[in-house]
């Protein structure tokens, strides 16, 4: 391959990483504290980045430097069939990409909870009572009714 493919590949990867972790090109320069117009030449295919500065991106995009310097057809396929994010999403993986493992594993457990409650049928058995109509189940049965409907109320803040 030659340099100036290698060039647009990691330019192709910075921008899509700078994407990803809601940066610019300013943050990442300012951040790393490289001259803007460096980073710009590596955005531009200008020019290609030393390896200290690639680990250094690295590092600041917690990615692998192979991430930067290989070209990725799978990012590349699924990057093409996303649709765009709305600011608030672009804020929210930034957000996201910028925890820890521990802040990330939180986050995954508490959208996999929220996701099962938001999307799965939930049945709750609330009371089983004989058939025999006494009087004793019959008072069992209004105090099961009068609770799932506080239980409705609440649920539907009436």
């Amino acid at each position: 391959m030659d340099a100036n493919a290698l060039k647009v590949i990691m330019s192709d990867n910075i921008k899509q990483h700078l994407k990803r972790n809601g940066k610019t090109q300013t943050d990442l320069a300012n951040d790393l504290s490289i001259p803007e117009t460096t980073v710009s030449n590596w955005i531009n295919a200008k020019t290609y980045p030393r390896i200290d500065k690639i680990q250094a991106m690295a590092n600041y995009f917690r990615i692998n430097r192979s991430d930067l310097t290989e070209k990725n057809e799978l990012e590349t396929s699924i990057k093409d069939s996303i649709t765009e994010f709305s600011d608030h999403e672009t804020e929210l993986l930034r957000k996201y990409n910028s925890l820890d493992d521990i802040g990330k594993y939180t986050i995954d457990t508490t959208l996999d909870a929220q996701y099962e409650r938001c999307t799965k049928p939930h049945l709750e058995v609330v009371a089983a009572h004989n058939d025999d109509y006494s009087e004793e189940q019959q008072k069992l049965m209004r105090e099961d009714m009068d609770m799932l409907e506080r239980l409705h109320k609440k649920k539907h803040n009436k």
